[in-house]
């Protein structure tokens, strides 16, 4: 694109309206026909781009002072952001990317490619006898063709959840059990803790469930939102985490089967926090089990044992 704006369009030859109308022609054909994109990897190269600026903004500034001249203020601001863009990159090293948790590590990279690609390369483009505005507007369609392929695959993941769980009060929907039957275990879960919750119980989950405590309208006692690996070692530890939960324990405890490999271990009692499991089992009686038929997920709750709740 900087090519063909400096050489088949030069600055003094072919009108701004022309200009625009065929780098935004020219970019519409290349995104809907000529080049298959896969949306999800143009962030890979952010962190080489963010290094790149950084390290070229870094050599200008002390090739400035070198000669006792002033840098100017839109290269100090560029190569700052740049370096903080860099930096926050760094947490997915090996997978940059401006979907699910990685997009608020991508976005300063995001916000300065943008800026790079709108302002500052057409601005050099007629340093070199170009117009910038071919390559300006092209690169605008193109943003405008990526975020609309973001909001299509949005839609495309909203379409599918189309199972409804929740209460009378509200609503909520998951994907399809056939797809992640997680859904339908909160329905259960909701279902069954209806039966054995009393209307002054309090309640926790286990890992992780806050959203069941809001919609059965029951306090947790405990400060926890979560128990995986990760946030027990935050808390401070799993003998921390219990002398907590053995200060005011709740009524009902349920506690999800669910795989936290990407944490560093499985199952919730059985790979870690079994000191807090064995608590339970010994101040807790399980009233109700359900597992689906591969026993992947399920859950258990469990009520305060009577000789535990009269103390």
């Amino acid at each position: 694109m900087g090519w063909m704006d400096c050489r088949l369009f030069p600055s003094d030859k072919f009108s701004r309206e022309f200009k625009v109308s065929m780098g935004a022609s020219f970019v519409a054909w290349a995104c809907f026909y000529g080049i298959r994109i896969n949306w999800f990897d143009i962030t890979r190269p952010f962190q080489i781009i963010m290094f790149g600026v950084a390290f070229a903004g870094g050599i200008w500034i002390l090739l400035c002072r070198w000669k006792g001249k002033s840098a100017e203020q839109s290269h100090l601001c560029i190569t700052v952001w740049a370096v903080f863009a860099f930096l926050m990159t760094l947490k997915t090293i090996l997978n940059v990317r401006i979907t699910h948790y990685g997009f608020v590590t991508a976005m300063p990279a995001t916000l300065l490619f943008v800026y790079l690609l709108i302002e500052w390369l057409p601005k050099e483009l007629r340093k070199l006898n170009g117009s910038g505005h071919f390559f300006r507007f092209g690169m605008m369609i193109w943003l405008v063709v990526s975020v609309l392929s973001f909001l299509k695959v949005s839609d495309r993941y909203y379409r599918i959840k189309s199972f409804p769980f929740g209460t009378i009060r509200e609503t909520l929907y998951d994907y399809h059990p056939k797809i992640v039957p997680e859904g339908l275990l909160m329905s259960a879960a909701l279902g069954e803790l209806s039966k054995y919750k009393d209307q002054d119980d309090t309640f926790c989950a286990l890992p992780d469930g806050i959203l069941l405590n809001y919609m059965l309208r029951t306090p947790n006692p405990s400060p926890f939102y979560a128990l995986n690996p990760m946030n027990i070692h935050i808390y401070g530890g799993e003998s921390r985490v219990l002398e907590v939960l053995q200060d005011d324990p709740p009524d009902l405890i349920l506690i999800f089967k669910k795989d936290l490999s990407e944490y560093g271990a499985r199952y919730f009692g059985k790979d870690y926090a079994k000191q807090i499991m064995q608590w339970i089992l010994e101040d807790y009686e399980n009233v109700r089990t359900l597992e689906t038929s591969d026993g992947e997920f399920g859950f258990k709750i469990f009520r305060k044992s009577v000789s535990v709740s009269s103390v």
